[in-house]
């Protein structure tokens, strides 16, 4: 039986447990006001705010929401697209308002909340407390004291540690200028707030950019108020300023000249035109005769900055392959010998005008005494760059080196056996030893190499300058002769080190490492500044992961790439002609008619596999296209106007008329010079046009009438033909330089020359097959041969001598034939001998 209670049983419901927590009482209603008398929002008009951030920083929910316009629209979430509603956020504040009963109840229940939020999670929470911002407190900091100087000095601070470094070098170096100039470029070009990455674009300046320029001298009064410097300011004030919007797209410019860059994407750089140049020069040149380098050194600050003045000229970068490149127009005015624009005479004449010569290439310092002694004692003489046991032939030391047969007498060549005959072959530190005694010393025969150097490029269309190629970095580059070691002491001058690319080293857009500047010197010396630009452009479309990525990592892939560009795409290309030839020519009737042929030309989209105008080969593969050509008929018209070409003007003006042909056929995307990144070969589908031979869609007539018109060297060019073509079939080798010596000799004896036919087909049938003549009966055979007109000996001699300007190319061809045969070479140099004398 249960035990009786004292107090009466209460059955426990839900309301009555202790742990539920009693109900909240509904908030009463605060004293209700007059709407128009509530405070007007610091909302700005027109401020939208999204469904999400309206319910939680206002603390409402959706039914709150509901009677007020929105818009949809869509958003991205996650990858995801979602939708997304915006509702303007001054009526969001009102309805906020009206539910907790006025703008005073709304802020009271914010800061309760929010004390309330960080009580519990604290300041530092990881989620701030959900509020409108422009009910968000200001918050209270310490702020630096570094902080309180002027935004523009607090602009140029240094970020890193590395950067700090770089600027203070810079202050000691009384560069501060330039530090302000890089990070003015960088806020410029990128702008990334990242500390690491600004660190890593400017740190790239230090390593060759900042060592091109020399300290800026401070302006002496007594300079600037000279007769000279007022002439110098007076040109500068009429300097031309260039215009982005308004001078971009024009067609002629007047007051500027425009520099056409191939691999930054085709685009053309201002410049001051060769005129206004010239004026400058000469006001320089009058500061230089009245103050010195003195007055030279404060003057070309004027005019660098003038030259930025006109929006010609900034510091500035480009990425390349990972790589940053500094770079800027201006600088060619701080070195004397960058004028470009100045004539080679009257640079010299700048150069020698003053005693001294800064190291950043101002005017030209004399020589010191120690290296006059160094001249004039054999015993000072720097070490050889060549590496011993170096051996150089007989024709190579005398072109190479400047020197006449008896200059060598008394050296001991050694005789090889050579292809065609004997070879002499001679020590090149011997024969660098005479130069050096014959000019004077190492410093003289440099000098004079540099010498004739400038005037072969001034005159000569020849296809390379001779030159060691010990010497070529450093006669073909331009660069200045590094300060030798005078030193009496034979180690030290044993020991002087080959001259080091990096101590010149100009860092550029199309060379970022001192061994491609070598590279592009040996180029610009040759005369092939446009096949340069279009190989470094080949260089940045390559795909290989060799290539890219890091520039630091991989420089030297890059440095490989370009030493095997070095030789292989010069071969297909002659002399380009210059520009002021070609402009000459436009006027004439004949490239008239050729350029009005040549605007007519269809440019290929390589997305299209048909087009007007165009043949287009397609690949093995669906939609894969190989290549496209001209119709038959353009061309046509192309070899028509060629002709007329050279019917009005020769040779010379078809050597000019060809180059106008290749650049228009490489706008059409129909050729140019591509890298094959599998096979790494080198091609160009337009090289065609500088040999008629190769000439497309024209007959074997129509080619040999068109070569008899130029009166090429058929000789030369059947050479050619046969040391870069390997033929797999001996016989069908033998049969091909057969019809090609058949077609040589038809051109040396002409049809009228009946004796002269006779006399060489009765030489060429007496010999048996077994001797080497024996091959020559084929290629003899005439099937008529003329006996109504005779020609005396004398002008049958003369006209051979002028068709055959090379004995020697048609020797090594009839000779590489009968050498096919298996023919002895001392037999066959017998015949050959007498063939020539009877010629």
């Amino acid at each position: 039986m249960p035990k009786a209670s004292g107090s009466s049983s209460v059955r426990s419901t839900p309301n009555s447990s202790p742990r539920k927590a009693p109900r909240k009482k509904a908030l009463s209603n605060p004293t209700e006001i007059d709407k128009s008398q509530w405070r007007t929002s610091k909302i700005p008009v027109g401020t939208t705010i999204n469904k999400s951030a309206a319910t939680s920083n206002y603390h409402l929910n959706v039914k709150n929401l509901e009677g007020l316009k929105f818009e949809r629209t869509e958003t991205v979430i996650h990858d995801v697209v979602r939708p997304m509603f915006l509702y303007q956020e001054r009526d969001v504040e009102y309805r906020a308002w009206e539910k907790y009963g006025n703008p005073e109840a709304f802020d009271q229940m914010i800061s309760t909340k929010g004390a309330k939020y960080y009580e519990k999670h604290g300041r530092n929470a990881k989620k701030p407390f959900p509020q409108p911002s422009s009910y968000t407190q200001p918050a209270i900091m310490i702020v630096p004291a570094s902080m309180f100087r002027d935004a523009a000095e607090r602009y140029y601070d240094a970020s890193t540690p590395k950067l700090l470094a770089m600027k203070q070098k810079l202050q000691r170096e009384d560069k501060e200028w330039l530090w302000k100039a890089i990070v003015d470029a960088y806020q410029r070009q990128d702008g990334r707030p990242g500390k690491l990455e600004q660190e890593w674009v400017i740190l790239s300046a230090q390593e060759y950019f900042v060592s091109r320029y020399p300290r800026r001298t401070q302006d002496d009064p007594a300079l600037s108020n000279s007769a000279s410097f007022a002439a110098l300011r007076d040109v500068l004030s009429r300097a031309p300023v260039w215009n982005e919007e308004r001078d971009r797209y024009k067609e002629a410019h007047q007051d500027f000249e425009m520099t056409h860059i191939t691999f930054l994407d085709m685009i053309d750089i201002p410049d001051w035109t060769r005129t206004y140049c010239n004026k400058v020069y000469d006001a320089l040149s009058g500061i230089i005769a009245e103050h010195g380098a003195r007055g030279w050194k404060q003057a070309r600050w004027m005019v660098y900055d003038r030259y930025a003045e006109c929006n010609l000229g900034c510091v500035e970068y480009e990425k390349i392959r990972g790589d940053y490149v500094w770079g800027d127009e201006g600088i060619v005015w701080l070195e004397a010998s960058e004028y470009e624009k100045m004539d080679e005479d009257k640079k010299a004449a700048f150069l020698r005008s003053s005693p001294k010569q800064s190291r950043n290439s101002s005017p030209r310092m004399a020589r010191s005494r120690a290296e006059s002694k160094a001249t004039e004692d054999p015993s000072a003489w720097r070490g050889s760059w060549i590496r011993e046991g170096t051996t150089i032939n007989k024709t190579s030391a005398l072109a190479n080196y400047r020197l006449k047969e008896d200059k060598i007498s008394d050296l001991t060549p050694t005789t090889a056996v050579g292809l065609y005959g004997p070879m002499y072959l001679y020590d090149e530190r011997a024969v660098e030893q005479k130069a050096w005694e014959t000019c004077g010393g190492p410093i003289a025969f440099e000098t004079m190499l540099r010498k004739k150097f400038t005037i072969w490029r001034s005159k000569s269309r020849k296809w390379d300058f001779p030159v060691p190629l010990s010497y070529a970095t450093l006669i073909l580059g331009g660069q200045s002769t590094p300060h030798h070691n005078v030193s009496t002491s034979p180690a030290r001058v044993r020991a002087n080190p080959t001259p080091s690319a990096s101590s010149r080293f100009k860092q550029d857009w199309d060379t970022p490492t001192p061994a491609i500047a070598a590279i592009k010197n040996i180029f610009v010396g040759r005369g092939q500044k446009w096949l340069w630009d279009r190989i470094f452009m080949a260089y940045l479309g390559i795909e290989t992961e060799d290539y890219i990525g890091n520039g630091r990592k991989d420089r030297n892939a890059m440095e490989d790439f370009f030493r095997a560009a070095q030789d292989e795409p010069k071969k297909s290309y002659p002399p380009r002609p210059n520009e002021e030839d070609s402009a000459s020519m436009m006027a004439a009737d004949s490239f008239e008619t050729l350029t009005r042929r040549l605007g007519r030309a269809a440019v290929w989209d390589k997305g299209e596999d048909r087009q007007d105008g165009l043949t287009v080969d397609a690949g093995c593969y669906p939609h894969w296209i190989c290549s496209a050509d001209c119709v038959k008929p353009y061309y046509e018209s192309i070899h028509g106007a060629l002709v007329g070409i050279i019917r009005e003007h020769g040779r010379p003006r078809w050597m000019v008329a060809r180059w106008l042909v290749y650049d228009q056929y490489v706008k059409c995307n129909l050729g140019g010079v591509e890298y094959d990144e599998e096979s790494g070969d080198w091609s160009d589908n337009g090289a065609f046009w500088f040999e008629p031979k190769r000439y497309r869609k024209m007959s074997a007539d129509q080619k040999q009438s068109f070569c008899a018109a130029l009166e090429i060297d058929i000789f030369r060019d059947i050479t050619a033909d046969y040391t870069y073509r390997q033929y797999v079939k001996p016989q069908a080798n033998i049969k091909r330089h057969a019809w090609l010596m058949h077609g040589a000799l038809s051109r040396i004896v002409p049809a009228s020359c009946s004796s002269g036919r006779r006399r060489l087909g009765a030489w060429a049938t007496t010999s048996s097959r077994s001797e080497p003549g024996g091959w020559l009966r084929p290629i003899l055979s005439w099937e008529t041969v003329p006996r109504t007109l005779s020609l005396t000996s004398p002008q049958m001699r003369n006209t051979v001598m002028r068709l055959v300007p090379s004995r020697l190319a048609l020797r090594y061809l009839v000779h590489d034939l009968l050498k096919a045969d298996g023919v002895s070479r001392s037999c066959a140099y017998g015949r050959l001998q007498s063939f020539l004398d009877f010629l």
